[in-house]
């Protein structure tokens, strides 16, 4: 049934996705312009193989960038105690798919500059690297961001339509979220945007959004064992409706195995399931921890590995899908291998993708990070904004590349965009949360195996 279900779906995304114009692509019909051979090509990582046939530059050269990208962040990391506050302007991935490291005063002379060399020599990244001069440090965004978001709170309290802030590094700039239409703003809100643009000028660009994100909760994948990242699981309150997206699988400190997903999704129930390739229902097991506020939303579900006969698996079940923000889309592996963590994936610019339930796979760029965001129930804080599809039941899908567990998807925006289902969206207001604060939430007690 559910075989049957997917083929129709696919089906009727290929004619769509044949007379798009270039700004959504879907990544399996078209031809790559690189060497690498069909099998090569299914074994990569989407968002290498997807870099090859945009850049039209060979596997190897697309394996290399792709590489920066994930050294980039530990560049960031490291940069971020080495330099002082004042000097050291973020990182980002450029267009030209090259490592950009913001510095100001004097920062590109002397001992920062030689502090940069290094550590990027170390990485691997001595010729991939750019100096951009930047007017602010990343420090004096994260301190406006912060007092924005913590004032904006208070004028928010009476307002239908909340003001939120998060940040573009690439651009040097906090990036407030404002209402499409002024006149939803109210008059203290509008006295506050006045404050924030005298007071901080050029370091604050304002945007505008047509509705507020949602969390996720709804539809589609599913596998026959061993249990994997990326199919549907619905809740105990209602088996017969698939609920969320199994994300990562994980391993508890005493050897115990775990599906992470959303916290949000725990109002689903405490037992949790799944289905067969062939419609039958196979359960997981129940909720092991949930933690679930402002900064944090995750759970773990127990895989009663010995009770349900399941085997578990370490992988993310890949949909063809689509790309937005002129990336291609991932292609169709139903065993992509998770093999570790990176440090959310978080630098403006770089690539990701996320598979789901509701919409399956797709990849894009991130956007913003650091971002608090006012969804229905609570306003969350500490997200990434990026550019993927998304609908109800993709809560809890994982977010990746290159092999590596970035984040758990929360929710988004779903009335804009490229509409590929009922309420499903691609467009740049999608949210994920970050993989190792995550794991910090649950005391370092987890780890992806």
């Amino acid at each position: 049934m559910f075989k049957k279900q997917l083929t129709t779906v696919i089906g009727q995304t290929l004619a769509i996705a044949a007379v798009l114009s270039g700004v959504f692509i879907w990544g399996s019909i078209l031809i790559t312009a690189t060497q690498a051979s069909p099998d090569e090509q299914k074994s990569l990582d989407p968002t290498t193989n997807n870099l090859a046939k945009e850049r039209g530059i060979s596997i190897k050269e697309a394996r290399k960038r792709i590489k920066w990208q994930d050294s980039a962040s530990d560049l960031n990391d490291t940069l971020t105690e080495e330099l002082s506050d004042e000097d050291f302007g973020g990182v980002w991935i450029g267009e030209d798919d090259r490592v950009k490291v913001g510095v100001l005063n004097g920062s590109q002379n002397g001992n920062n500059k030689d502090k940069i060399k290094n550590e990027a020599r170390s990485l691997g990244l001595e010729n991939a690297v750019d100096y951009v001069p930047v007017a602010n440090s990343f420090e004096e965004l994260e301190i406006a961001r912060e007092r924005i978001s913590n004032e904006a709170e208070i004028v928010n309290e009476e307002a239908d339509w909340p003001i939120y802030a998060g940040i573009t590094t690439d651009t040097n700039q906090v990036l407030v979220h404002i209402p499409e239409k002024n006149n939803e703003l109210t008059k203290e809100q509008r006295v506050f945007l006045n404050e924030i643009k005298k007071e901080y000028g050029r370091m604050v660009k304002t945007t505008t959004y047509k509705e507020l994100p949602v969390d996720t909760n709804c539809y589609f994948p599913y596998c026959d064992s061993p249990l994997r990242g990326g199919v549907g699981i619905s809740g105990s309150n209602n088996y017969s409706a698939p609920y969320c997206t199994a994300g990562f699988m994980v391993r508890g400190n005493s050897g115990t195995r775990y599906v992470l997903t959303a916290g949000h999704c725990s109002s689903g129930g405490n037992g949790w399931a799944t289905y067969t390739s062939s419609g039958s229902l196979k359960k997981i097991g129940p909720i092991h921890r949930s933690v679930y506020n402002q900064r944090i939303d995750a759970m773990i579900i127990k895989i009663r590995e010995d009770t349900y006969n399941w085997n578990v698996q370490g992988s993310v079940f890949i949909t063809n899908g689509l790309g937005i923000d002129g990336f291609w889309g991932p292609s169709y592996n139903e065993n992509y291998d998770i093999n570790g963590t990176s440090t959310s994936g978080n630098l403006v610019g770089s690539r990701i993708c996320k598979t789901g339930a509701a919409t399956g796979s797709s990849c894009g760029a991130v956007h913003e990070v650091d971002i608090e965001v006012a969804f229905a129930d609570q306003v969350s804080t500490n997200l990434v904004r990026a550019g993927y599809c998304n609908n109800y039941g993709d809560s809890g899908g994982p977010v990746f590349r290159n092999g590596k567990a970035l984040g758990i998807n929360k929710g988004g925006n779903l009335s804009y965009g490229y509409k590929i289902s009922i309420n499903g969206y691609c467009n740049d207001e999608q949210y994920y949360t970050g993989i190792r604060p995550i794991i910090r939430a649950m005391d370092n007690t987890i780890d992806i195996f």
